[in-house]
């Protein structure tokens, strides 16, 4: 049987996630949201220099593998959230919605990047970085599984971001950084 989670909201950012912004002035952090749970890391949402959201989550404290044998790139919408329940958390611009379902451990991220001039920045053991203009953005932790990660803007708009998943002392990270405005 799944666990299902509690969301309550604090205005501050870990430590381990502002390590991995650590070339960001932490001075023109603003507008502070961490969304927590008992079963899942924060997801913490801010705006840097009133210019830019960021968006950071650690997906996973135990990832063995490389990031190239770990993830898979579809270029495609993802199927719609069906049979499980999800929860959200929303910029102005655009809303996450993450699974309820915390039984499921990750095999393979099965990454659905949608939209256009999606560019791959850097593909390495422990850092994957895209650009987009992006209308969805999600992922499974395997192979027909459900998703458990769902990003899509707000409206019919296509947003301009850079998403990056970093491995770091086998955890898993997520950051999405979008231009405001």
């Amino acid at each position: 049987m799944a666990k299902t989670d509690r969301l309550t909201v604090s205005n501050t950012i870990r430590n381990e996630y502002l390590s991995l912004l650590s070339s960001m002035d932490t001075s023109a952090i603003s507008n502070i949201v961490s969304y927590n749970t008992k079963y899942r890391s924060p997801i913490t949402e801010f705006d840097y220099k009133d210019d830019y959201t960021v968006i950071t989550y650690k997906i996973s404290d135990s990832i063995n593998e490389s990031l190239p044998k770990l993830m898979d790139l579809k270029r495609k919408n993802s199927e719609d959230k069906v049979n499980i329940m999800y929860s959200y958390v929303g910029a102005d611009r655009f809303t996450l919605d993450y699974s309820n379902d915390t039984t499921n451990r990750i095999d393979k991220i099965i990454l659905n990047l949608s939209g256009d001039s999606l560019q791959i920045r850097v593909s390495g053991d422990t850092l994957v970085n895209y650009y987009l203009r992006f209308k969805q953005i999600s992922w499974s932790n395997g192979p027909d599984r459900k998703l458990d990660v769902y990003i899509e803007p707000r409206g019919f708009l296509c947003i301009p971001a850079d998403i990056a998943f970093i491995k770091r002392q086998n955890k898993l990270y997520f950051i999405l950084v979008s231009i405001n405005g």
